[in-house]
């Protein structure tokens, strides 16, 4: 359920960067005179792993913490859903793109079939 506020959001970013319809143009592209850069895009809604920084966890304490990626941020950084309901930007992730939020899928449609059918849309 809190990942209805970002679910909206997410989609239209991806919209802005997916090829209209009868067109290989992109809104982003139209916008801005570039194609956009897709090398970044998540699985939503998956598992990701957050960097803890030195200063703030001990010997014994984990060196990442688990959240749920919710969408992007500029700057090249993701939105984060943790189990205490905070929504914090990082830029330091690594994505289990297998495992949704934290269930494990037995098949997902996987990230790099969206960015082959992408790219064979866009003729990159």
């Amino acid at each position: 359920q809190q990942l209805w506020a970002e679910a909206p959001v997410t989609v239209n970013y991806l919209r802005n960067i997916s090829p209209v319809t009868g067109t290989k143009v992109t809104p982003h592209e139209a916008f801005m005179g570039t194609k956009p850069d897709i090398s970044h895009l998540r699985v939503f809604g998956c598992a990701a792993y957050t960097h803890v920084p030195k200063e703030k966890h001990n010997k014994l304490q984990p060196m990442s913490r688990k959240g749920i990626f919710v969408g992007y941020e500029h700057g090249g950084h993701y939105r984060i859903l943790f189990d205490n309901s905070s929504i914090t930007k990082h830029s330091a992730v690594r994505f289990d793109e297998t495992a949704i939020g934290n269930s494990h899928m037995e098949s997902v449609w996987t990230l790099m079939t969206m960015r082959r059918r992408l790219t064979m849309m866009l003729g990159w």
